[in-house]
Parts: structure tokens; sequence; C-alpha cells
């Protein structure tokens, strides 16, 4: 007995053949082109030292990280002086500007002669300190000498008495 082949299984194998040569086909031409696409024709060069010089040009506003506005005020004083030039480096601390004001001038002037009549009255109550301490000296001495007149009334009337004594008997 001998088995015909079907119709169905001449084609599955035509089709199966086919993919198989289809797949070799595309990889041979995967393989091919990868070979061509790495191969570079590269010139070399020595180096050189030269200037780089790079602008950048950006969009945008910059700001002052620690900036510091001062405004002008009239309580502060008329006049003033710039104390620091345009680019000048300051630190911390560092005085800009120094300003004038009359006001200022003669609130001033007054703490100093309030500085002054306070120094008259601390030296008005020192001196008035040195005299009650003179006067505590003075006051100890007259009681020093009180106390010796009194042992010496007692010693003399204590003689005295002893003197009359001595005659009644």
């Amino acid at each position: 007995m001998i088995k015909q082949r079907s119709f169905y299984g001449k084609k599955k194998k035509w089709i199966i053949v086919g993919v198989i040569v289809l797949i070799g086909v595309m990889t041979t031409v995967g393989v091919a082109r990868s070979i061509e696409e790495t191969i570079y024709e590269v010139e070399t060069v020595s180096p050189e030292l030269t200037l780089l010089v790079l602008a950048v040009m950006l969009p945008g506003t910059l700001y002052v990280k620690n900036e510091q506005i001062v405004y002008y005020s009239p309580e502060i004083g008329q006049q003033y002086e710039l104390l620091v030039e345009e680019g000048d480096f300051v630190e911390k601390g560092t005085a800009l500007i120094k300003y004038k004001s009359q006001h200022l001038e003669i609130e001033k002037e007054q703490y100093a002669l309030s500085i002054q009549a306070i120094d008259l009255r601390l030296s008005e109550i020192n001196r008035q300190k040195d005299d009650v301490i003179k006067q505590k000296a003075e006051l100890n001495k007259k009681k020093e000498d009180l106390k010796k007149r009194d042992c010496a009334f007692l010693e003399r009337e204590r003689v005295f008495w002893s003197f009359i004594k001595f005659y009644q008997y």
C-alpha cells in the first residue's frame, strides 16, 4: 500500500521551507549591513592647545542672593555721605552710608548735657558722702572725748566721795 501524500501536506512542507529560507536570507542581510556600518574611515591628527571660548546666551533675569535695598528716609537725615564706591568689595558689617542730621546732632548734644548734669550730681553726692564720713569721724572722736571726760569725772567723784567718807569717820 502506497500512501499518497495529500495536497495539504506538500503545501505545509513548502511553507516551512520558505519560512526557513526567508529567515536565513534576512539574517545574512542583517549581518552584512551591520558589518558595513561598523567600518569607519578615521583620520588621525596630533593634539594642539587652543583657547576655547564659549558664549552662552540664555533668556532670564539675574537676582542678587543677599541684596539689601536702602531707601531714603528723611527722619534719618537730609544730608548723607556715601562711604563706598560702585564696584567696591565690602564685608558684612561695613558701613555703606553716613547720614548727617541736625535733629540727631541736637539730640546728641542734649544727651551730652544730661551726662554732664549727671556727673555733676554724682560729684555732689560723692562730696556729701565725704562730708558725712568726716562728720562721723568727728562724732566718734567727740564720743571718745566724752567717754574720757566721763571717766575722769567719775574718777574725781569717786575720789571726792571717798575723801568725804574718810573725813566723816
